[in-house]
């Protein structure tokens, strides 16, 4: 009989062979793991129930805006937004609000405030937006009515907004 020499099992290349995929799978699992605990999901709204209550002011404010025929249109030059408002209104405020807000990050989100300048229209300063498409909300301060639609700035288009449907 001739006497084999034994090798241990770790210079082998089997057994490591063996443990690339479990220990790999572990290594991708605290990769993900870090990632949930670390970023922020970013709900769109916290307390959504109590927002679905609120939807009727929401639906009397976009029936005063239809009423009085309002629409806007709006259009970005550097880093200020120039807003255009018509309509038969029985008082011209001198500030809006206009909201522009991420569907899905709540990170994105933007508020500007608008003034009116001496020919009329509604000036404001905007930071840099993404290239996405937002949800545009225009109304006064007071929130007499609103106008809203949908926006995809880097594509350069003008923003358009009307009483919602």
């Amino acid at each position: 009989m001739q006497a084999t020499s034994q090798i241990p099992w770790y210079r082998e290349r089997w057994p490591w062979l063996l443990a690339i995929m479990p220990v790999t799978s572990i290594i991708v699992g605290f990769a993900f793991l870090w990632a949930a605990i670390k970023t922020n999901d970013g709900l769109v709204s916290d307390d959504y129930y109590k927002d679905g209550l609120a939807i009727n002011k929401i639906i009397e404010r976009d029936e005063a805006a239809r009423r009085y025929h309002l629409s806007a249109a709006a259009q970005i030059k550097g880093s200020s937004i120039i807003l255009q408002l018509s309509g038969n209104l029985p008082a011209i405020p001198d500030s809006l609000r206009l909201t522009l807000a991420h569907p899905t990050r709540e990170g994105f989100d933007h508020s500007v405030l608008l003034k009116r300048n001496q020919v009329g229209a509604y000036e404001g300063t905007v930071q840099k937006l993404i290239s996405a498409r937002y949800d545009v909300i225009l109304e006064p301060l007071t929130g007499a009515w609103r106008v809203a639609g949908q926006w995809h700035p880097a594509d350069g288009e003008m923003l358009k907004l009307g009483p919602s449907t």
